[in-house]
C-alpha cells in the first residue's frame, strides 16, 4: 500500500514525524508492505484535533471503496498550543424558558425585541417589555403529520409573512390563515446561502454555518458520520474536522480573524452539552473561547437571521434542561478579552 500522512493539528513537527513512523512501523508488523507509489490501495494517515484531543484519522482507500476508522490520540491539546489558550469570552444568556418542547427560536431581522418560538405543535412570539420577555402571540398549528421524537424544525419570518418547517411539512401564515402542507424543502438554517450549500459536494449532513475567511465565503457542515467539512471556494472539502457535535453556528463578533464558529460538544441527548468558540483559517482550526456549559442537549443551534453577515454578532440555541425538564433559549454571544 502507498501511504500519506497529513498534519492538520498543532502538533510539533517532530513529534507529528515520531507518530507517523510509529503508524508505518505498525503497518509494517501487520504484514503490509509500504510502497512509494499507489499499487491497488492507499492509506492516508491525518492528524486533527478536536476541541481538547487529538484525533487520528486513517482512510483506507480501496479503488472507489473507501473506509475511515476514527481514533483518540493520547495528548492534550492545549500541551502543545499556545495559540489554544483563549483569547476571546463566550457567553451565555437565558432568554427563555418553557415547559412545552421547543424545536427552534430566532430574533426578527429588523426588530431584535421580537423573538419567535417554534414548537412541535405551536408558535408564539415574544416582545421584550419591562426587561423580560412577554409573550404577545400564540398560535396552535394545524399540522396534518404527527410530530417526530427528534424534535427537528426551523422557524422563519419576513416582513409580511412567518412560519415553520418541520420534517415532511410546511406551516405558514401571511394575508391568509395559517395553513400546514406537506413539503419537501431542506430543513436548513436561515442565514446560510443556499446556493453556497448546493455547490459542494456534501455527505448527509446535519447543520451548516456560513463564514469567511481572508476575505471569501466559506462553509463548515457536520455529518452523519461524525465529522465536520470545510469547504472553500471549490466544491471539495479543504478539510476534515472529528471530535465536534452535530450543531454548529457562526458567529461575526470582530475579535481575532472577525468570524468565529460556535460548536457543541459529543455528547448524546442524555448528557449536558457544552459550546465552545473555534476560528478556522485555510486548514487550521484553533480553540478560542473555554467552552460554555449548558444544562442539557442543545436541539438546535445557529446565528440569527440578519441580511446582513456583518450583523450576525450573536447565536441562539434551544437547550432541554435535564434538571428541570424545561426547554430553553439561550442567546450566545463572543467578546474580546483585553
Amino acid at each position: 500500500m502507498a501511504c500519506e500522512a497529513r498534519n492538520l493539528s498543532t502538533i510539533p513537527e517532530a513529534e507529528f514525524l515520531s507518530f507517523t513512523a510509529a503508524f508505518r512501523q505498525e503497518l509494517q508488523h501487520q504484514n503490509i508492505e509500504i510502497v512509494r507509489h499507489e499499487e491497488g490501495a492507499r492509506i492516508v494517515l491525518t492528524l486533527s484535533e478536536g476541541l481538547d484531543k487529538y484525533v487520528g484519522v486513517v482512510s483506507v482507500q480501496r479503488g472507489i471503496v473507501s473506509d475511515t476508522l476514527i481514533e483518540l490520540v493520547a495528548g492534550n491539546v492545549n500541551s502543545h498550543n499556545d495559540q489554544s489558550v483563549p483569547t476571546m469570552s463566550l457567553h451565555k444568556e437565558l432568554m427563555l424558558s418553557e415547559e412545552d418542547p421547543l424545536v427552534d427560536a430566532d430574533v426578527y431581522r429588523y426588530m431584535p425585541n421580537l423573538l419567535d418560538v417554534l414548537g412541535q405543535h405551536q408558535k408564539a412570539t415574544y416582545e421584550w417589555k419591562e426587561n423580560r420577555w412577554e409573550r404577545v402571540y400564540f398560535k396552535l398549528l394545524p399540522r396534518r403529520l404527527a410530530a417526530k421524537r427528534d424534535l427537528r424544525g426551523v422557524v422563519w419570518h419576513s416582513v409580511d409573512a412567518s412560519g415553520g418547517h418541520y420534517p415532511g411539512e410546511a406551516c405558514r401564515s401571511g394575508m391568509q390563515p395559517w395553513s400546514c402542507e406537506p413539503s419537501t424543502m431542506y430543513l436548513r438554517p436561515s442565514s446560510v446561502d443556499w446556493e453556497l450549500v448546493e455547490n459542494r459536494k456534501l455527505p448527509p449532513w446535519l447543520s451548516a454555518a456560513q463564514f469567511e475567511t481572508n476575505g471569501q465565503d466559506a462553509l463548515v457542515i457536520t455529518g452523519e458520520d461524525g465529522l465536520a467539512r470545510v469547504y472553500s471556494q471549490g466544491p471539495e472539502a479543504i478539510t476534515t474536522i472529528p471530535g465536534w457535535g452535530s450543531e454548529i453556528a457562526s458567529t461575526h463578533s470582530g475579535c481575532g480573524r472577525g468570524w468565529q464558529i460556535l460548536a457543541t460538544g459529543k455528547g448524546d441527548w442524555s448528557t449536558p452539552d457544552s459550546v465552545t468558540g473555534i476560528e478556522i483559517d485555510s486548514e487550521r482550526v484553533t480553540k478560542v473561547t473555554e467552552s460554555v456549559d449548558l444544562p442539557g442537549p442543545v436541539i438546535t443551534l445557529h446565528e440569527t437571521a440578519s441580511d446582513k453577515k456583518p450583523d450576525r454578532d450573536m447565536a441562539i440555541a434551544v437547550v432541554k434542561n435535564l434538571h428541570t425538564g424545561f426547554y430553553e433559549v439561550y442567546r450566545l454571544t463572543i467578546t474580546c478579552s483585553n
